[in-house]
């Protein structure tokens, strides 16, 4: 419909009404269907303020309004031109920042920002126009502009319609004393059910009223009017409305007061409405956004990255777009928050964190989708300090720990000498002034390497990368040990040493043999240190016991010097004892009490100590240990280390330190086995080239090529899985670790001794022969699959969804090389541990990134380790069947990489 033009002149100038007869000019009008638009339009708009309006003379007479109570409006001359002379919509996004301030002061009076308003015709020389207002500032889309079009045609339409019909029924020459009479029928009725719903004392009290009357027509001439006196109280109903407008306004002054970006999207992944603070994060208009999908303002990279993810989390094939962002929160029914990067519209980049949820209906069916961003720049930023800290922390930790390092490889070098040497020097033929200076050197050997232990100890705890072992072992004869340790010095104290085992003592329990020993060693050798002509004793109790563990109480105790009562908790710190004259007096570094603490404190054990000043001390140390079945254990009863029992044993040292050559000739040939010596890394890989030997003594620090070098070259050059023993004076921390990584088969730190070497000379001994032996007795299908290859990959299935699209294959194959290595290793560590529940997970999550590949025998694999860790169940040739799957694996990521 078009609107007819308006002639401004004619309505400013034309008649002025006065203001008792506007009602009387209007009085055709169906205020009721007017009321029903306005309602209509408040709602489509979510505004709190609609009206209706007749304009003429600066004033506008409000026939329908919603949010407002004035019944009229005085407009500047200014607004007035502009509001009849605008063809289409004025809009107003601000008023407050436009020269209309002055013009319209009821309506800024309300607060009022913003504006639109809209002409619908000229009525009896009157200009209808219709307007809307916010309380906050916004902007029309180019789609709310049609609508309010339309809204304006159908109150011209509807206008035109009142005014015929109100024609037709002045021609049918009503009389005058039958409407006079049903007015004061209709008067009548509205005053007595008004009277029956108002109350006792509230006279001032509003109500809304509809009261239906019923026109009689004979031939299209009004004959009688049925006044029915039928009145209805719709206050309820008006006051709820009002409530509902008054919510959307909340609402809206909420949705563009939050920080968070908040942008809610249709079920297509269209933008359908965005805050304030979304469009200034991005720095886009609201038309500028509006009608667009979220991709325009995210990096590319990132959605193509994660809809790869995504594909191999889900197990399905994910095209780029709207399900990159929503489907993981529609399949799970729960806020999805990922970290994505913003592109502004000035090119800046900004980390944020966007939570995606799904908005249902009543019916539960998704209407849309909502999505809050949280600006991540100050988060990123202290997330990064955070990180540069650590890394601080950490190198001041990793140059501290190389410090004590380096300087104990300097010390234990020559230690290494000395200990070695004198342990040889003793057991040869010496008379007893000779033997007791030999005696001497060991222990202040001993008493070195202990400080020196002491330190690195230390070091390892605060990095925490000392770890408590757990194997079986015999509390019995740790405790024996202990004493037969420390019997020569008790006796040199003159003390009576003695050691009490209770007998209801479980003979092995599974704990960490070496740690017990040196709490004991530690605790047992201060007690007689600090004791003279006294008397020292271990005991050991048990204190309870079940079916697995067994909780035992270990007792030091001496007659010493004792320690001040208000000492008693300064002596577990470190470089402290409890007098200062104790060091020069006696000796020590102060470590070994704080290292002794930490060591419990790490078996989840509990230390304390009674003490009296020049009466004596008690230290009590309590740990539970895991019993140990005696059938599982039979073999250490009779597991006595001999060098005959290994046979003849042909070994190579690469060492270039010619003291240590030495030691270790004289040590390896009183063995019994042969030996050859290099220099190091690079004669020693000639040397396996040319020769046969059994195992590798292997230094670490070499020139030329070192230890590491070397063994890399022997386990992937050559491919030889000859054991190889790393000797090493530099006992950096995680040190060990690194050697085992690089497959190095055990560790001996310098100085070591000859029982301690030839240990390290049986285990790995005994565990490549299991592992050869594990080898022979494989399955023969798993034998015969894992020495076949695969020659090309099957990217059939990934085909038929890339529709050919190269780009989509190749980051779906590095997405595989960079997940599957990991969760291959975190596989085996769970088949390892027997981990059930993370065996069944990570199966599971497997099998479908194999799946895409068409890898079906390894697909096999994961399907029957999956069903027997969901039910608790590991095959016995679970060990040998991954070795096939894990080759199988490799195989693949090696094609891959050409591919």
């Amino acid at each position: 419909m078009n609107k007819p033009s308006i002639e401004i002149d004619k309505v400013v100038s034309k008649n002025a009404y006065p203001l008792s007869q506007i009602p009387v000019i209007f009085n055709w009008v169906d205020e009721t269907a007017l009321n029903n638009l306005s309602e209509l339009i408040a709602q489509f708009f979510q505004v709190p303020v609609t009206a209706i309006a007749f304009n003429a003379n600066n004033t506008q007479w409000l026939i329908s309004k919603i949010g407002i109570e004035q019944k009229c409006l005085s407009i500047g001359n200014r607004f007035f031109r502009d509001i009849v002379s605008q063809q289409g919509v004025l809009e107003i996004p601000d008023i407050s920042k436009t020269a209309y301030t002055n013009d319209i002061p009821v309506l800024l009076n309300q607060n009022i920002q913003f504006y639109a308003s809209i002409s619908f015709g000229l009525i009896n020389d009157f200009v209808g126009t219709v307007f809307i207002a916010d309380f906050e500032p916004k902007k029309l889309t180019e789609q709310e502009k049609k609508a309010f079009n339309t809204f304006a045609n159908n109150i011209n339409s509807t206008l035109k319609l009142n005014k015929i019909n109100f024609q037709k029924l002045e021609k049918t020459n009503t009389p005058l004393p039958q409407l006079n009479s049903a007015v004061k029928q209709i008067s009548e009725s509205i005053l007595t059910d008004y009277e029956n719903l108002s109350d006792d004392s509230n006279t001032n009290k509003s109500y809304w009223l509809e009261v239906n009357t019923q026109a009689v027509f004979n031939n299209k001439k009004l004959v009688d009017i049925d006044v029915k006196s039928e009145l209805i109280d719709i206050t309820e109903k008006k006051n709820r409305e009002a409530n509902i407008l008054t919510l959307i306004s909340v609402m809206n002054s909420i949705f563009n007061a939050v920080s968070f970006a908040v942008i809610f999207t249709d079920t297509d992944g269209i933008i359908r409405r965005i805050n304030k603070a979304g469009l200034d994060l991005i720095e886009y208009t609201n038309d500028e956004v509006i009608g667009r999908t979220p991709e325009f303002f995210h990096d590319s990279n990132e959605i193509m990255e994660r809809t790869l993810a995504l594909s191999l989390e889900l197990g399905q094939v994910i095209m780029p777009g709207k399900d990159t962002f929503v489907l993981k929160a529609c399949l799970e029914n729960k806020v999805d928050a990922n970290e994505w990067t913003y592109i502004t519209k000035s090119g800046r980049r900004i980390p944020i964190l966007l939570s995606i949820t799904c908005v249902r209906n009543s019916n539960n069916d998704i209407i849309g989708h909502l999505g809050v961003a949280e600006d991540y720049r100050a988060k990123k930023r202290a997330q990064q300090e955070l990180i540069d800290a650590k890394n601080a922390a950490e190198l001041a930790v990793y140059a501290k720990d190389s410090f004590l390092a380096n300087m104990s490889h300097e010390i234990r070098t020559p230690l290494n000498a000395i200990i070695g040497f004198t342990e040889l020097l003793s057991q040869s033929k010496l008379d007893k002034v000779q033997h007791d200076f030999i005696n001497h050197i060991q222990v202040a050997g001993d008493n070195l390497l202990l400080i020196i232990n002491d330190i690195l100890d230390l070091s390892k705890i605060e990095s925490g990368q000392l770890v408590i072992e757990s194997y079986p072992f015999s509390i019995t004869d740790t405790l024996q040990h202990v004493q037969n340790l420390l019997k020569i010095k008790a006796n040199q104290n003159n003390n009576d040493f003695s050691l009490s085992i209770a007998e209801d003592i479980p003979e092995f329990i599974l704990g960490d043999k070496g740690r017990i020993n040196q709490i004991l060693v530690n605790l047992a050798g201060n007690a007689i240190k600090f004791t003279k002509n006294g008397k020292v004793s271990i005991s050991l109790e048990k204190i309870d016991e079940n079916t697995d563990f067994v909780t035992l109480q270990f007792t030091v105790s001496d007659t010493g010097i004792g320690i001040p009562e208000d000492k008693l908790q300064a002596i577990f710190d470190r470089f402290t004892q409890a007098e200062a004259s104790t060091t020069r007096k006696f000796g020590g570094s102060g470590l070994g009490l704080n290292i002794v603490k930490q060591l419990v404190s790490m078996q989840n054990g509990k230390l304390s100590v009674q003490s009296t000043l020049g009466k004596g001390s008690e230290f009590q140390f309590i740990i539970t240990f895991q019993k140990v079945d005696c059938v599982s254990i039979e073999n250490l009863r009779d597991n006595t280390l001999n060098a005959q029992s290994l046979g003849s044993l042909s070994i190579l040292l690469c060492e270039d330190n010619h003291l240590n050559q030495i030691l270790a000739k004289n040590v390896i040939q009183k063995f019994g086995f042969n030996l050859d010596i290099v220099n190091n890394g690079q004669e020693g890989i000639n040397a396996l080239i040319n020769h046969h030997y059994d195992i590798v003594l292997m230094d670490l620090q070499m020139p030329v090529v070192d230890g590491y070098q070397a063994t890399i070259h022997i386990r992937n050059v050559l491919k030889s899985n000859i054991p190889i023993i790393a000797m090493t004076a530099h006992s950096l921390v995680g040190e060990q670790q690194k050697c085992f990584d690089i497959g190095m088969n055990a560790y001996l730190a310098k100085p070591f001794k000859q029982i301690e070497l030839l240990e390290k000379i049986q285990s790995v001994l005994d565990k490549n022969r299991f592992d050869e032996k594990k080898l022979l007795h494989m399955p023969q299908e798993i034998s015969t699959h894992t020495s076949g290859q695969a020659t090309k990959l099957d990217l059939s299935y990934l085909e038929t969804f890339s529709e050919g699209n190269e780009e989509f294959i190749l980051q779906m194959i590095k997405l595989f090389t960079q997940q599957v290595p990991k969760d291959l290793i975190l596989l085996e560590q769970k088949i390892a541990e027997q981990d059930y529940p993370g065996i069944k997970s990570v199966a599971h999550h497997m099998k479908s990134s194999l799946a895409m590949f068409k890898l079906d025998h390894e697909v096999q694999f994961l399907q029957t380790t999956e069903h027997n860790a969901k039910n608790s169940i590991i095959s016995s040739n679970i060990e040998s069947d991954f070795i096939a799957f894990k080759k199988n694996i490799e195989q693949t990521l090696l094609i891959m990489s050409d591919y």
